[in-house]
C-alpha cells in the first residue's frame, strides 16, 4: 500500500500467483496483479465512510497437451468495489463486491464469478474486538465467519474464529514490536 496526499486516500497494489507442476513441466500457471485505491468520502468526531475500488488484471496460461494441442492462453479485466462505515468509533460495517463487470475469460468464455463479502465488527471494550461476516459466491452456499480477538497485555493478541461449509475453528495469537 502506498499512502496518497490524505486528501486523494491510498493505492495500494498486490499479486498472486498460482501454478501446477508435474514431472517438471508447468501445466498451467494463474496470475492476478491488482492497482488498488481507497479514499475518505466522509469523516467527523465519531464516524467516518471509505470507500474503495481495484481492477483486476487476471492471466492463464496452459501447456501443450501430450498430442500436441495447444490450449493458449487467455487475458481479462475485473472490477471490485468496497466501502467501510465506521459508526461511533467503535462499531465497524463494510462490504466489497468482487468481478462487479461479471469477467469471462478464455475460448470458452468461463465466468469469473462474483463474491459479496459483508461484515461488522464490535468494539465492547478496548482491546476486544469481535466480528461477523458472511461470504457469498454466486452459485455456492453462503458462508458465516465470527471471530473474537483479545489484547492481554499490550502487543499481544488472542485470536479465535469459527467458519460455517466447511465448519472450522480456528486460533492462533499476534505479537505487535515496535511497528513490526
Amino acid at each position: 500500500a502506498i499512502p496518497l496526499h490524505e486528501k486523494y486516500g491510498n493505492l495500494g497494489v498486490g499479486m498472486s500467483h498460482f501454478k501446477v507442476d508435474y514431472q517438471d513441466v508447468t501445466l498451467q500457471k494463474e496470475n492476478q496483479f491488482t492497482l488498488a485505491h481507497g479514499f475518505n468520502l466522509y469523516n467527523d468526531i465519531h464516524s467516518r465512510v471509505d470507500f474503495g475500488y481495484a481492477v483486476n488484471l487476471y492471466s492463464v496460461e496452459f501447456a501443450e497437451s501430450v498430442s500436441g494441442l495447444d490450449p493458449g492462453n487467455a487475458n481479462t479485466v475485473g472490477f471490485d468495489l468496497g466501502m467501510a462505515v465506521t459508526v461511533h468509533k467503535r462499531t465497524h460495517v463494510g462490504f466489497q463486491i468482487k468481478n462487479v463487470n461479471n469477467p469471462m475469460i478464455g475460448l470458452d468464455q468461463e465466468e469469473l464469478r462474483k463474491r459479496l463479502v459483508a461484515g461488522i465488527s464490535y468494539e465492547p471494550y478496548d482491546g476486544v474486538t469481535t466480528s461477523f461476516e458472511f461470504n457469498n459466491e454466486l452459485g455456492e452456499d453462503v458462508q458465516y465467519r465470527g471471530g473474537l480477538e483479545m489484547f492481554l497485555v499490550e502487543g499481544f493478541a488472542l485470536r479465535a474464529g469459527v467458519v460455517t461449509g466447511p465448519n472450522k475453528l480456528t486460533g492462533g495469537f499476534g505479537y505487535t514490536y515496535e511497528n513490526i
